[in-house]
Protein backbone atom coordinates (compact mmCIF):
# COMPACT_ATOMS: atom_id res chain seq x y z
CA UNK A 1 0.00 0.00 0.00
CA UNK A 2 0.92 3.86 -0.15
CA UNK A 3 2.34 2.70 3.18
CA UNK A 4 5.55 0.91 1.79
CA UNK A 5 6.05 2.98 -0.86
CA UNK A 6 6.30 5.93 1.51
CA UNK A 7 9.24 4.07 3.43
CA UNK A 8 7.63 0.94 4.85
CA UNK A 9 9.81 -2.76 4.58
CA UNK A 10 8.38 -2.64 1.03
CA UNK A 11 10.70 -2.33 -1.80
CA UNK A 12 10.33 1.21 -3.11
CA UNK A 13 10.41 2.06 0.70
CA UNK A 14 13.85 0.61 1.16
CA UNK A 15 15.16 1.21 -2.56
CA UNK A 16 14.42 5.05 -1.75
CA UNK A 17 16.24 4.90 1.57
CA UNK A 18 19.18 3.46 0.15
CA UNK A 19 20.06 5.96 -2.41
CA UNK A 20 19.01 8.48 -0.48
CA UNK A 21 22.17 7.65 1.68
CA UNK A 22 24.05 7.00 -1.41
CA UNK A 23 24.74 11.26 -2.67
CA UNK A 24 28.07 11.49 -1.35
CA UNK A 25 29.19 8.62 -3.39
CA UNK A 26 27.35 9.55 -6.17
CA UNK A 27 28.87 13.19 -6.51
CA UNK A 28 31.92 11.86 -5.55
CA UNK A 29 31.83 9.26 -8.22
CA UNK A 30 30.83 12.04 -10.60
CA UNK A 31 33.38 14.58 -10.44
CA UNK A 32 36.13 12.33 -10.54
CA UNK A 33 34.28 10.62 -14.07
CA UNK A 34 34.58 14.41 -15.54
CA UNK A 35 37.74 14.53 -14.34
CA UNK A 36 39.06 11.07 -16.11
CA UNK A 37 36.82 10.95 -19.01
CA UNK A 38 39.00 12.48 -21.64
CA UNK A 39 41.85 10.87 -20.00
CA UNK A 40 40.16 7.76 -20.44
CA UNK A 41 39.02 8.18 -24.10
CA UNK A 42 42.47 8.86 -25.17
CA UNK A 43 43.42 5.58 -23.69
CA UNK A 44 41.05 3.82 -25.30
CA UNK A 45 41.83 4.94 -28.89
CA UNK A 46 45.66 4.59 -27.86
CA UNK A 47 45.21 0.95 -27.03
CA UNK A 48 43.68 0.51 -31.05
CA UNK A 49 46.58 2.45 -32.25
CA UNK A 50 49.61 0.07 -31.76
CA UNK A 51 47.73 -2.15 -33.61
CA UNK A 52 47.20 0.32 -36.60
CA UNK A 53 48.33 0.35 -39.62
CA UNK A 54 48.09 4.09 -39.86
CA UNK A 55 51.10 6.22 -38.29
CA UNK A 56 49.10 8.69 -36.29
CA UNK A 57 45.06 8.93 -35.08
CA UNK A 58 44.01 12.15 -33.70
CA UNK A 59 42.86 11.66 -30.43
CA UNK A 60 39.87 13.74 -28.61
CA UNK A 61 40.11 17.25 -27.28
CA UNK A 62 38.13 19.84 -25.56
CA UNK A 63 36.84 19.35 -22.27
CA UNK A 64 35.77 16.46 -20.92
CA UNK A 65 32.13 16.11 -21.34
CA UNK A 66 32.90 16.65 -25.36
CA UNK A 67 32.54 13.93 -27.69
CA UNK A 68 33.26 14.30 -31.50
CA UNK A 69 30.66 14.57 -33.96
CA UNK A 70 31.21 10.80 -35.01
CA UNK A 71 33.25 7.95 -34.41
CA UNK A 72 36.93 7.52 -34.79
CA UNK A 73 38.60 5.33 -37.60
CA UNK A 74 41.15 2.99 -36.79
CA UNK A 75 42.68 0.73 -39.53
CA UNK A 76 43.94 -2.01 -37.74
CA UNK A 77 46.21 -5.22 -38.33
CA UNK A 78 44.39 -7.67 -37.58
CA UNK A 79 45.71 -11.54 -37.71
CA UNK A 80 42.89 -11.85 -40.41
CA UNK A 81 44.50 -8.75 -42.03
CA UNK A 82 43.54 -5.11 -42.10
CA UNK A 83 40.35 -4.48 -40.39
CA UNK A 84 38.39 -0.45 -39.92
CA UNK A 85 37.51 -0.26 -35.97
CA UNK A 86 35.31 2.60 -34.91
CA UNK A 87 35.46 3.97 -32.01
CA UNK A 88 32.73 5.71 -30.24
CA UNK A 89 33.19 7.75 -27.46
CA UNK A 90 30.57 7.64 -24.65
CA UNK A 91 28.88 10.69 -22.67
CA UNK A 92 29.97 11.07 -18.73
CA UNK A 93 27.09 8.56 -17.23
CA UNK A 94 24.19 10.94 -16.48
CA UNK A 95 23.24 10.93 -12.42
CA UNK A 96 19.44 10.11 -12.97
CA UNK A 97 21.06 6.85 -14.95
CA UNK A 98 23.09 6.11 -12.03
CA UNK A 99 20.05 6.28 -9.60
CA UNK A 100 18.15 4.30 -11.90
CA UNK A 101 21.30 1.48 -11.49
CA UNK A 102 20.90 2.38 -7.52
CA UNK A 103 17.19 1.08 -7.93
CA UNK A 104 17.88 -1.68 -9.52
CA UNK A 105 20.36 -2.99 -7.24
CA UNK A 106 18.96 -2.00 -4.08
CA UNK A 107 17.78 -4.36 -1.56
CA UNK A 108 16.52 -7.24 -1.39
CA UNK A 109 18.74 -7.60 -4.72
CA UNK A 110 21.89 -9.87 -3.85
CA UNK A 111 24.27 -7.16 -5.30
CA UNK A 112 22.34 -4.56 -2.55
CA UNK A 113 25.02 -3.82 -0.40
CA UNK A 114 26.57 -0.73 0.74
CA UNK A 115 27.81 0.91 -0.73
CA UNK A 116 25.38 0.65 -3.81
CA UNK A 117 26.91 2.84 -5.79
CA UNK A 118 29.99 0.26 -6.54
CA UNK A 119 27.73 -1.13 -8.03
CA UNK A 120 27.94 1.81 -11.17
CA UNK A 121 30.95 0.15 -13.35
CA UNK A 122 30.20 2.59 -16.57
CA UNK A 123 30.48 5.85 -15.26
CA UNK A 124 32.88 6.79 -18.67
CA UNK A 125 32.27 4.48 -21.46
CA UNK A 126 33.45 4.03 -25.17
CA UNK A 127 31.94 1.64 -27.29
CA UNK A 128 33.94 -0.49 -30.82
CA UNK A 129 32.85 -1.59 -33.30
CA UNK A 130 34.33 -4.77 -35.04
CA UNK A 131 33.76 -6.70 -38.11
CA UNK A 132 32.91 -10.29 -37.01
CA UNK A 133 33.88 -12.15 -34.23
CA UNK A 134 37.65 -12.90 -34.38
CA UNK A 135 37.96 -8.89 -34.69
CA UNK A 136 35.94 -8.89 -31.48
CA UNK A 137 37.90 -11.65 -29.75
CA UNK A 138 41.57 -10.28 -30.90
CA UNK A 139 40.55 -6.55 -29.59
CA UNK A 140 39.47 -8.11 -26.41
CA UNK A 141 43.38 -9.68 -26.31
CA UNK A 142 44.83 -6.06 -26.85
CA UNK A 143 42.79 -4.25 -24.11
CA UNK A 144 42.73 -7.21 -21.58
CA UNK A 145 47.03 -7.70 -22.07
CA UNK A 146 48.91 -5.61 -19.14
CA UNK A 147 50.43 -3.43 -22.08
CA UNK A 148 46.98 -1.47 -21.99
CA UNK A 149 47.82 0.17 -19.48
CA UNK A 150 44.36 -1.13 -17.97
CA UNK A 151 43.11 -3.41 -15.66
CA UNK A 152 40.61 -6.04 -17.04
CA UNK A 153 38.51 -6.07 -13.83
CA UNK A 154 35.07 -8.18 -15.63
CA UNK A 155 34.12 -9.48 -18.86
CA UNK A 156 30.34 -9.72 -19.69
CA UNK A 157 29.46 -11.93 -22.86
CA UNK A 158 26.60 -10.73 -24.08
CA UNK A 159 26.58 -13.08 -26.81
CA UNK A 160 26.36 -16.15 -24.97
CA UNK A 161 23.35 -18.43 -25.61
CA UNK A 162 22.98 -18.67 -21.54
CA UNK A 163 22.96 -15.04 -21.16
CA UNK A 164 19.66 -13.57 -20.63
CA UNK A 165 19.81 -9.88 -22.34
CA UNK A 166 17.20 -7.13 -21.92
CA UNK A 167 15.81 -5.79 -25.46
CA UNK A 168 18.19 -8.46 -27.43
CA UNK A 169 21.63 -5.84 -27.54
CA UNK A 170 24.27 -8.33 -27.58
CA UNK A 171 28.06 -7.50 -27.25
CA UNK A 172 31.30 -7.96 -25.26
CA UNK A 173 31.24 -4.91 -22.51
CA UNK A 174 34.78 -5.09 -20.69
CA UNK A 175 35.21 -3.61 -17.04
CA UNK A 176 38.56 -1.62 -17.01
CA UNK A 177 40.03 -0.09 -14.27
CA UNK A 178 41.84 3.46 -15.49
CA UNK A 179 44.25 5.47 -13.44
CA UNK A 180 45.86 8.65 -14.48
CA UNK A 181 49.30 10.00 -13.69
CA UNK A 182 48.20 11.34 -10.08
CA UNK A 183 46.70 8.12 -9.16
CA UNK A 184 43.40 9.00 -9.66
CA UNK A 185 41.22 5.54 -10.72
CA UNK A 186 37.85 4.39 -12.00
CA UNK A 187 35.73 1.56 -13.53
CA UNK A 188 35.11 2.44 -17.15
CA UNK A 189 33.20 0.41 -19.49
CA UNK A 190 34.14 -0.74 -23.30
CA UNK A 191 31.72 -2.36 -25.01
CA UNK A 192 33.11 -4.54 -28.20
CA UNK A 193 30.31 -4.82 -31.14
CA UNK A 194 29.90 -6.69 -33.87
CA UNK A 195 29.12 -4.15 -37.26
CA UNK A 196 26.08 -5.54 -38.26
CA UNK A 197 24.66 -5.59 -34.83
CA UNK A 198 25.78 -2.22 -33.52
CA UNK A 199 23.74 -0.66 -36.99
CA UNK A 200 20.46 -2.19 -35.58
CA UNK A 201 20.82 -1.17 -31.83
CA UNK A 202 21.38 2.13 -33.25
CA UNK A 203 17.78 1.80 -35.37
CA UNK A 204 16.18 0.36 -32.21
CA UNK A 205 17.74 2.92 -29.21
CA UNK A 206 14.79 5.51 -29.53
CA UNK A 207 12.33 2.20 -28.61
CA UNK A 208 15.18 1.17 -25.93
CA UNK A 209 14.86 5.01 -24.32
CA UNK A 210 10.93 4.57 -24.34
CA UNK A 211 11.15 1.25 -22.55
CA UNK A 212 13.50 2.11 -19.64
CA UNK A 213 11.98 5.26 -19.16
CA UNK A 214 10.22 5.66 -15.57
CA UNK A 215 7.90 8.46 -16.88
CA UNK A 216 8.49 11.60 -19.42
CA UNK A 217 10.02 13.79 -17.94
CA UNK A 218 13.21 11.44 -18.17
CA UNK A 219 12.41 9.84 -21.25
CA UNK A 220 15.26 11.64 -23.46
CA UNK A 221 18.05 11.15 -20.97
Amino acid sequence: GHGELAGGSGFAGTAMTAIGGEEVFLHQLLQIARLLDTPFQETIVDVLRRHSLEPQVSVLQGPPTTSPAGPIKVECNFSTGPGTVEIHPGPVKRVSRMNAKLAKYAPPHPRGVWPLAANILDPVRASVVCNGPAQILEVLGWFAAESSGLALCRVKNKFAQTSCIDDGYRDLSLSLVFSDSSGLRLIGEVQIHDREMHELKLQMHRLYMVKRAIDSSNLFE
